[in-house]
């Protein structure tokens, strides 16, 4: 309807214009039971004939109503459009369906009546196959040349999939009834395009055999295209070797039963009392090896004088004891050890250290045989001195020796032994197969026994959580390296490979070979015990470093580099940040051994181009990282790189603060070591 047409009314605007035709057709009214009514279109220009429903069927027009709400004494009404053509003959249903009239805006109503005229269409072509099997019910199918029903194709296919080793995801959904593997995640049913479906077969992940397959959903229902899926399915099992031609799982034979292993032999540990002699020197001699430098441990006591333990061992660890109730701090710096002396002075000196040593020894009333007496020869790796001011204090020695015998407190005797033992194992983790390796106190925690009752009790506890944090990272590292292996392996399959991995008798035998149990003080460690050792040496190992120390250290052990545990560096190495000030770096990159290094394992140095400093090489050399700087003079070898504990992260040996101490190395170095 023309715009100038529409009726006027403040009500108007935005409704629908409808007008009664009341009984201008009868012939419409006959057929219909009601009048056609004439209804404006969406735009406004133009308008169809409706057809009214069976019920009667009245409409006021806008004008009619404008008057009786508004009161308006004159209203436009348009001109009615011609009558409506009769309706067509009766049709058939798919007539109907595609001859439907289509609103020229709307791509659904046409989608759905097409829709309606292939379901209809498929309506007739289902009823006139009155001889096919109704919907859900079995079929008869051929696999490898034999005839099978549908149901009898879903239980073989069953029965392949509960014959594997699942995992739990799968034992979750899949049971013992066909009814519920038909029903199973197995099936998924998938709409296709143009109205058509279809249905997907796919096997579980824990299989050994895995592939997909997808059957279009026919007249007769989902249920006949599972069963045909199945059929596919078997044959194509069958065609894998993964089931035999009766379509029974193939039987594997049962794995031999493993004798059980013997135990190994108990192991007592003598403390390194051999190796501990041949690292003992004497005082004369003492620094000579060192340019004159020698380690110090200032004991903190407060209610005495200033004493110390000296050794030529390394000393990088402050240490805090507590006997009893009593607290003592102990704080490692390096001193010089009679400077600048002539031989006959050197022995002379070393005599007054010695006699200083040994009086204080006979002055404890207790505790004798822990403080070690040093014989004329002066042989010792650790000597009591006395300090002053952080310094070795050889005119306070000898004026206490002349003074006669000194006080000595109770808990000399047991300081120094707990001193002896961890400057021990401070030699010992020297050869560690890693950086940073494990402290002190924890290798004397594992494989020394507690001097009393209550030490030993922290020492077990202790013990426990480092072998706890050692299967963990152990069962990680092997799970890890498996999956890369074995990537269809299932998750039960994994688990009994890390269980047997971690049989305390497959550990026990690596610990013996590295004759740490024997450089203890631990007797009588039977097989439990050893691989308990085992498992706290990789706890710390983990908690010192990362991941990267735990593979490192595991084919160390094994001595084999084909069953290693480095692969799975690539997904849990990850070494810590240090969080302070490095020297910036303008280039960073791999490059080629130069051949002066006469290396032949193939491998890569990196190449770091400093703001503040000239050129370093790294690289890592058997158990240690290492540094070079060959464009300055004194640095042209390879020096080992520093581990500082405090900071946790790598020190360069030639980069110095101005405070003296090394300076840390940037992350991005540290990270490429790792």
């Amino acid at each position: 309807m023309p715009p100038s047409e529409r009726p006027s009314g403040p009500d108007f605007r935005g409704k629908k214009y409808v007008r009664s035709r009341g009984e201008t057709s009868s012939r419409g009214s006959e057929e219909s039971g009601g009048s056609w009514s004439w209804t404006n279109s969406s735009s406004g220009h133009d308008g169809y004939w409706k057809k009214p429903s069976d019920r009667s069927y009245h409409a006021e027009t806008y004008a009619e109503k404008d008057k009786r709400t508004v009161g308006l004494k004159e209203v436009i009404t348009p001109t009615p459009p011609p009558p409506p053509p009769p309706p067509p003959p009766q049709r058939t249903v798919i007539q109907e369906a595609e001859e439907a009239p289509v609103e020229r805006t709307s791509r659904t109503r046409r989608s759905r009546r097409k829709s309606a005229a292939e379901k209809a269409a498929a309506e007739e072509e289902h009823a006139e196959q009155p001889d096919s099997e109704p919907e859900g019910s079995s079929l008869t199918v051929k696999v490898d040349g034999r005839e099978v029903s549908g149901e009898e194709a879903m239980e073989h296919l069953m029965e392949y999939v509960q014959a594997q080793k699942l995992d739990s995801f799968a034992m979750r959904h899949f049971c013992k009834d066909s009814s519920a593997f038909a029903a199973s995640s197995l099936f998924e049913e998938i709409a296709g395009g143009k109205g058509t479906e279809k249905v997907t077969f796919r096997l579980p992940a824990s299989c050994q055999c895995r592939f997909d397959l997808e059957e279009a959903v026919g007249a007769q229902g989902p249920d006949i295209a599972k069963q045909k899926l199945a059929a596919r399915a078997l044959e194509k099992l069958v065609e894998l070797k993964c089931i035999g031609t009766d379509l029974r799982p193939l039987q594997t034979s049962e794995p031999e039963s493993r004798p059980t292993p013997a135990p190994c032999e108990s192991v007592f540990g003598h403390g390194g009392v051999d190796q501990r002699a041949m690292m003992k020197q004497p005082l004369s001699e003492w620094g000579k090896s060192t340019d004159g430098k020698v380690q110090l441990y200032s004991i903190d006591c407060g209610d005495c004088e200033e004493l110390g333990l000296a050794t030529i061992a390394d000393a990088n660890f402050c240490y805090e004891h507590c006997f009893e109730d009593h607290s003592l701090r102990l704080e490692a710096t390096s001193t010089d050890w009679l400077p600048r002396m002539s031989e006959r002075e050197r022995i002379k000196y070393a005599d007054i250290a010695a006699e200083f040593h040994n009086s204080f020894r006979l002055a404890c009333k207790e505790g004798l045989a822990e403080m070690p007496e040093i014989g004329k020869d002066c042989l010792a790796e650790m000597v009591l001195v006395k300090v002053k001011n952080g310094q070795l204090d050889l005119e306070g020695m000898e004026a206490s020796n002349r003074s006669g015998t000194p006080v000595a407190p109770w808990w000399l005797p047991r300081l120094v032994a707990k001193m002896e033992r961890l400057n021990w194992w401070e030699t010992v983790r020297n050869q560690a197969p890693t950086e940073p390796p494990p402290s002190p106190m924890k290798l004397h925690m594992i494989f020394d026994k507690g001097a009393t009752t209550q030490e030993e009790q922290e020492f077990v506890a202790g013990r426990q959580t480092l072998a706890l944090i050692g299967l963990d990272s152990l069962g990680l590292a092997k799970k890890i390296t498996s999956r890369v292996e074995k990537p269809h392996a299932s998750g039960q399959e994994l688990e009994q490979e890390v269980e047997d991995f971690l049989e305390p008798w497959r550990l026990a035998p690596l610990v013996v070979e590295t004759f740490l149990p024997h450089l203890g003080t631990r007797q009588n460690s039977g097989t439990s015990e050893l691989a308990e050792m085992l498992l706290a040496l990789v706890g710390a190992h983990k908690l010192e470093s990362d991941m990267f120390s735990v593979a490192r250290l595991w084919t160390w052990l094994t001595k084999d580099q084909d069953n290693s545990l480095e692969v799975s560096n690539h997904h849990t190495a990850a070494c810590l940040r240090y969080l302070g000030r490095t020297p910036s770096y303008m280039s960073f990159g791999e490059v080629d051994p130069s051949p002066e290094d006469d290396e032949k394992d193939g491998k890569l140095h990196l190449k770091v181009r400093f703001e503040e400093y000239d050129d370093a090489y790294y690289r890592w050399s058997g158990n240690h990282a290492e540094e070079k700087r060959p464009d300055v003079p004194g640095l042209t070898a390879w020096q080992r790189l520093v581990w500082d504990p405090i900071l946790g992260t790598f020190c360069s040996p030639s980069m110095l603060l101005p405070d003296g101490k090394h300076r840390p190395l940037p992350n991005k170095v540290c990270a490429w070591l790792r």
